[in-house]
């Protein structure tokens, strides 16, 4: 994990501000401000002060400063980190893994980076596995001794799997109608109800009035019989 390349990245601003021990390894004109112990703008040789990450690694490039790595790199905290990655708590420390790759670098100390790779490979194993398992448990106290990386990592595989079990018990993959669709069927069902029931009263009305004329004719029929008696 490397710090990123981009100049507005907020994250890369922050981590570079780590504090790194640095020693002066020449007398330097104009740079007295640095050592808030220094009586004129010159920094004397073998100085000892915290610079920001950006600047011990820029003076380093120069040969001007060499770097210790910091106290959360030094030996006591490489066994732990070796014996059980999984219970050391990273919070004090978002940008462990990248600021420690950049101390790797300005003192040449390749045990610390095999030591950075085993416990990120180690922890991020026990993170995939805690986003899988904690769905119904508060994960704040977790989260809490992960770096910044880390957590970001538990959210994505965290959210994966809830949208994963979703899918398998089909909650979002259930087709539903429209609402212009259902509007539509509504009218079209009371436009069916309404000339069915114009159907029936003129059906009605037709037969009374066939009735009428029935009634009519039977009697005209029946008087016309009396009167030839």
């Amino acid at each position: 994990l490397m710090l990123s390349p981009d100049y507005y990245n907020i994250d890369s601003v922050l981590a570079e501000e780590e504090k790194i021990p640095s020693e002066f390894l020449y007398d330097v004109d104009k740079l007295g401000y640095l050592d808030p112990g220094a009586e004129d703008s010159q920094i004397a040789k073998h100085t000892k002060v915290s610079l920001p990450y950006w600047l011990s690694r820029s003076l380093v490039s120069k040969k001007i400063v060499r770097v210790d790595a910091p106290s959360c790199y030094n030996q006591r905290f490489r066994t732990n980190l070796e014996a059980n990655p999984h219970v050391i708590n990273l919070c004090r420390h978002p940008f462990y893994y990248e600021i420690g790759q950049g101390v790797t670098w300005m003192t040449r100390d390749m045990e610390l980076l095999d030591i950075l790779r085993a416990a990120h490979l180690g922890r991020y194993r026990m993170i995939l596995e805690k986003s899988h398992n904690m769905r119904t448990h508060d994960v704040t106290e977790f989260t809490s001794k992960l770096t910044k990386r880390e957590v970001e990592l538990f959210n994505k595989e965290f959210n994966a799997t809830a949208l994963f079990e979703a899918w398998k018990e089909r909650r979002d993959d259930m087709l539903r109608a429209s609402t212009t669709l259902t509007r539509t069927r509504s009218l079209a069902s009371s436009s069916s109800s309404s000339s069915s029931s114009s159907s029936s009263s003129s059906s009605s009305s037709s037969l009374g009035e066939d009735d009428k004329k029935r009634k009519r004719n039977e009697d005209h029929e029946s008087g016309g019989s009396r009167a030839r008696y």
